[in-house]
């Protein structure tokens, strides 16, 4: 698997052993991995490995629970991101505006971004006023979906 350059992962039971072989295929293909696809999957925030999301330049979690930690990780660690899609049920209490406004120079190659945020996810409510000035940072972005924001 040295040479994978995509994975799209869903609607995979969450269960121990099922999490403990998807980490190990991210793990295996750090060096190699370029596009990345959760979805439907709870629990996968783990799977996250700073090591893979260095290198990946594609990013879709879909569907997922998403924590602070997570997102964080994402933030810090996917410097070379050019598309990220992020269509989530975000953890209970997790406001992400703050983080989007101390990552504001996060993700310089982004290219495109979709934002799907549910689950009355809107109670955060510098959360919108943060992606504008988080996507004011962002002189390639030719794409940007933001949805759900009640």
């Amino acid at each position: 698997m040295s040479s994978l350059r995509s994975l799209s992962l869903s609607n995979i039971p969450g269960s121990p052993y099922n999490h403990q072989t998807a980490r190990s295929i991210l793990q295996h293909t750090t060096e190699s991995l370029k596009h990345l696809e959760l979805a439907s999957i709870d629990g996968c925030e783990g799977w996250l490995e700073p090591s893979s999301l260095s290198r990946i330049t594609s990013l879709s979690y879909c569907d997922g629970r998403l924590s602070h930690t997570a997102l964080t990780t994402i933030l810090i660690h996917a410097e070379n991101l050019e598309s990220l899609t992020l269509h989530v049920k975000p953890a209970q209490s997790f406001a992400p505006a703050s983080l989007f406004k101390a990552h504001r120079t996060a993700f310089p190659k982004l290219r495109a971004l979709s934002l799907r945020i549910n689950d009355r996810f809107a109670l955060d409510l510098g959360l919108f006023g943060a992606l504008v000035e988080f996507v004011g940072h962002r002189p390639n972005l030719e794409m940007l979906a933001l949805q759900d924001f009640a």
